[in-house]
């Protein structure tokens, strides 16, 4: 690291930017080589070699080495070991390569570190200023937002250091698998986070969003596209057409031949979730499927009622008749704790089926605490904790 390979992380350095020029890092290779071999017969250099053994293990401990941060602890046996390597030189020689080897590294450092690290798009990924900029929008207007992330849980925390005292009225969601409306809110799409494609046409005029302009970092790049959302014709018709479709239950494990009307009991939308969600509708595509490389394409309308402080997961199940689990994804695009009253949450819960043997299989959901496992039961039902939204049928293979 003192003369051949940098951190490969932006975090701290420009990736795979040595700790010095290669002219100081090669005086500071040399001391080390004294250190190691005084250490022989002098007790405080043996100091200083168990200094350096002990500080480079942090860094070869991790995936990313060398890892500055993690070798903190050997910057005071690297700076002995240059001035070492300059006690090898002539007398009169080494005082003027030190200061010209303090020099350099400042002559190359400052403007590295100042001005090309600062400016990296990695830098501004990893430190978020695009979170700053968003914070000073947010505060100069006061309707609720929903914005998309990469990192929902971290972004959120990290935006609430730039503006706490708007928390209550934002809401972060994952673009990757969702989208959040609201009547009247603003919504804001990061570069970092774009929409998937079954949500992009959300994104229309005809569907109440109408684009009013971007967010712009300090760098003069686009952070955030800004829309106007509102709960247009077209917006209501989709959403009503979602829930048009029958939900059912079936307290019991094993499931019956036949469709679900024969022998589940049906149950019209909203169904609420322990008080706190609504599930206001669904789209279940192509349930007709293939054997091999194929999964069952569910969008899930979700209406939260109220903010949660536990970490709430949808929990989406592929049954076989017998109701053992054949296929499942877990997902919850909008954490509990980012949810706003009023607004739906529309989220992608794309089950990968693996190979299947051809039939029909159920396709049944619900709702869980991740932390302790438990499950929300359905309002209004004695403990029921999921429910049936229909069948899929697996075709032979041919």
């Amino acid at each position: 690291m003192l003369a051949f390979a940098g951190d490969p992380e932006a975090r701290y350095n420009i990736p795979g930017r040595p700790l010095f020029a290669l002219p100081v890092g090669l005086i500071a290779y040399a001391g080390i080589a004294v250190i190691v071999w005084r250490a022989r017969r002098r007790p405080e250099y043996a100091y200083w070699v168990g200094i350096i053994a002990a500080g480079i293990v942090p860094s070869l401990l991790t995936v990313s080495a060398p890892a500055y941060l993690r070798l903190v602890a050997l910057m005071p046996a690297v700076a002995l070991a240059f001035g070492l390597g300059c006690s090898l030189l002539p007398v009169r020689v080494a005082p003027a390569v030190m200061i010209a080897g303090v020099g350099l590294t400042a002559v190359l450092d400052i403007p590295a570190y100042f001005t090309t690290w600062t400016q990296l798009p990695e830098v501004s990924a990893i430190y978020r200023d695009d979170l700053e900029q968003l914070a000073r929008q947010v505060r100069d207007d006061d309707r609720r937002w929903l914005v998309s992330t990469p990192d929902v849980e971290q972004d959120a925390l990290t935006f609430s250091l730039y503006a706490p005292d708007v928390m209550s009225r934002i809401g972060f969601f994952d673009g990757d698998t969702t989208v959040a409306l609201g009547d009247g809110a603003a919504l804001a799409l990061s570069s970092l986070s774009p929409l998937s494609e079954p949500h992009i046409p959300f994104m229309s005029e005809d569907m109440g969003a109408v684009q009013t302009g971007a967010i712009i970092d300090q760098f003069g790049r686009t952070a955030f596209e800004r829309y106007d959302l509102s709960f247009s014709d077209a917006l209501a018709q989709r959403i009503a057409a979602a829930a048009t479709a029958p939900v059912y239950l079936w307290p019991q494990p094993a499931l019956e031949r036949g469709d679900l009307d024969t022998y589940a009991q049906p149950l019209a939308l909203p169904v609420t979730f322990g008080g706190v969600v609504e599930l206001i509708g669904f789209e279940l595509a192509d349930r007709d499927i293939a054997a091999e490389f194929d999964g069952v394409n569910l969008q899930l309308y979700l209406r939260p009622l109220a903010r949660d402080s536990r970490s709430l997961s949808v929990f989406v199940h592929v049954l076989r008749r017998d109701g053992t689990i054949h296929a499942q994804r877990d997902l919850m695009g909008m954490p509990a704790n980012q949810w706003i009253a009023g607004t739906v949450v529309v989220q992608d819960n794309f089950v990968i089926m693996g190979p299947s043997n051809a039939g029909h299989y159920v396709v049944s959901m619900g709702l869980y605490d991740t932390a302790t496992g438990e499950r929300l039961t359905i309002d209004g039902t004695d403990g029921v904790d999921h429910l049936l939204l229909g069948r899929v049928r697996v075709r032979a293979r041919e």
